[in-house]
């Protein structure tokens, strides 16, 4: 009989190790992007916007709150400042750079306290690039400026279409709800064509606090809308409308306000509209108490648009959790530019992939260089595989002078099996697999399972975050580090016959995690970005220990 241990003694082992405890675990980015002439409060990083090679960051406090845009190119390896822009006609306090958006050769960007029309009437600047340089080309005002309309507090453009956001400007009946305004190419040209304003308008609704623009969509974010307590003047519950149409045909197609809103939710302060998918944040919400922030995803269903099951929310005081999305194709980001994850009010962004039906949360994002207050997720843009991320209060160059961080886009990993497992009293291969996803917040939905076990015996599942090992060990391989082991609650193998080693063992690692089947979990099972390395060890048919192949996952948010 080869010697073996005995459970207790094992047990005993596995007892006495250490656990990691920790928050959050900090991503190296891709590039961090510094402003050229980084000074205090510039809040560089207050808006950004990424198309292909091409990434575009915003300063509007830079110079006396005259304001200034950053464009940055990647070469494939390496991501070098290109140009400063600037407003051809700037003045203190424009703001310019409040809101930017590119598309193609093209690029608006807002300045909402630009005097021109009347004091903060506000406008919004196109820049066309031609030979690497970029121009500007047209300066676009309302028709019917007026005195702090605020033009520009929002921008968006797709192809030869801008849309403008100003949140102080009047409906045709006089009523100073806001008001979005749609700007055409012809050549080389911009004119408007179209004033969006809501069906339902009310004083002080803050619509145009943000605006999005997609295959003959858009969407008007009105943060400030009372609909939700409508006793109350200062209700700001918020909503978001929807417009279809083209050229100088739009009409108001929906109007969105989730049943959860409540008091201050400010839900609009934020929108991203990818084909019939529209996101939409409500950096104030509080629920759960203490307004950690929401973000809310619609579907178009062919006949209207369709609240889809919550995204993942924070719980943290003031987090400020939808503060900034984006949403292209498959793939959703938010920006809580004040969660304390990695510090005070230091900021993450949250990351999600549409997968198998549904949402998984891929990464919960943050810098390991940020300094404290550094607001990341202040921004958020995303295109094909890379994401940019604004942190307006960095304090990289100088205090609040601000800072941006590009990323790979997270993708969901599936588990990886590896080693090779011990051959069990009946001469086959225990054979170790996993189901669903890791994740930190949710109470079940990963399985980790074992075939070949035998029935009714004893086992664990053994994990470490210390990586992989080969060790041999009870006349098998021991594929994770002895040192630094952890191990699950006591485990039985269920169903198959006595004698015929046709039992599986198997965990929710989830619910093992949120402490809902008993043992010591460990908290490198809450640490989102934790990569794990499992493998089982049991009782055999005989009085030998069973050791499965190993398998190794990622801890999702």
């Amino acid at each position: 009989m080869k010697p073996c241990r005995t459970f207790a003694t094992v047990l005993a082992v596995l007892l006495c190790c250490p656990w990691l405890g920790a928050q959050g675990i900090c991503t190296a980015p891709e590039a961090e992007i510094f402003p050229s002439h980084g000074t205090y409060l510039d809040y560089f990083g207050g808006s950004c916007s990424l198309e292909g090679p091409t990434a575009v960051v915003g300063a509007p406090h830079d110079e006396s709150q005259k304001g200034s845009a950053e464009v940055f190119t990647s070469n494939g390896t390496a991501w070098a400042h290109v140009q400063q822009l600037l407003a051809s006609d700037r003045h203190d306090f424009d703001l310019f750079g409040w809101s930017l958006q590119i598309s193609g050769d093209t690029l608006v960007i807002g300045a909402p306290r630009a005097d021109a029309g009347g004091v903060d009437a506000g406008a919004a600047y196109v820049f066309r690039r031609s030979g690497g340089v970029w121009s500007e080309v047209a300066k676009l005002l309302a028709s019917d400026a007026v005195d702090g309309g605020r033009m520009g507090e929002s921008v968006a453009i797709e192809g030869d279409t801008i849309v403008v956001g100003g949140t102080g400007m009047s409906t045709p009946a006089g009523i100073p709800s806001g008001a979005a305004y749609v700007f055409t190419r012809a050549g080389t040209t911009w004119t408007e064509q179209a004033k969006l304003v809501p069906s339902d308008a009310e004083a002080l609704d803050e619509f145009g606090s943000a605006v999005a623009i997609s295959a003959g969509w858009i969407v008007v974010g009105s943060r400030w809308d009372d609909d939700a307590c409508p006793s109350n003047p200062y209700c700001q519950s918020g909503s978001a409308y929807l417009f279809l149409g083209g050229g100088a045909s739009w009409s108001e197609f929906q109007k969105l306000r989730p049943v959860e809103l409540a008091l201050g939710h400010e839900f609009g302060a934020a929108v991203s509209l990818s084909g019939d998918r529209l996101v939409v944040g409500a950096p104030q919400n509080a629920v759960p108490f203490p307004r950690p922030g929401a973000a809310f995803l619609f579907e178009y269903d062919g006949a209207s648009w369709v609240q889809q099951p919550p995204l993942a929310t924070p719980t943290g005081l003031g987090d400020n959790y939808g503060w900034s999305v984006g949403i292209d194709a498959d793939t959703i980001v938010i920006g809580a530019r004040f969660d304390d994850t990695a510090g005070h009010d230091r900021g993450v962004v949250y990351t999600f992939e549409h997968r198998l039906g549904g949402w998984t949360t891929t990464a919960l994002l943050f810098p390991c260089a940020l300094f404290v207050d550094a607001a990341f997720g202040s921004s958020v843009a995303i295109s094909g595989d890379k994401l940019l991320v604004g942190a307006s209060e960095d304090a990289g160059a100088a205090a609040a002078s601000g800072s941006a961080y590009v990323f790979p886009v997270p993708q969901v990993q599936d588990p990886i099996v590896y080693c090779t497992a011990k051959l069990n009293a009946c001469g086959a291969l225990p054979a170790i697999s996993a189901s669903g996803w890791a994740s930190a917040s949710a109470p079940s939905g990963f399985t980790v399972s074992t075939t070949g076990a035998a029935s009714g015996k004893h086992g664990l599942l053994l994990y470490t975050e210390a990586g992989r090992a080969h060790e041999p060990f009870q006349g098998g391989t021991l594929c994770i580090p002895l040192l630094g082991i952890k191990r699950s609650v006591v485990l039985f193998a269920t169903g198959g016959s006595p004698g015929a080693c046709n039992g599986t063992l198997a965990i929710d690692v989830n619910a093992f995690a949120s402490g809902w089947i008993g043992g010591d979990p460990s908290p490198v099972l809450k640490l989102p970005g934790t990569r794990i390395y499992a493998q089982f060890w049991g009782r055999d048919e005989d009085t030998d220990a069973l050791l499965s192949d190993a398998v190794s996952f990622l801890i999702y948010p």
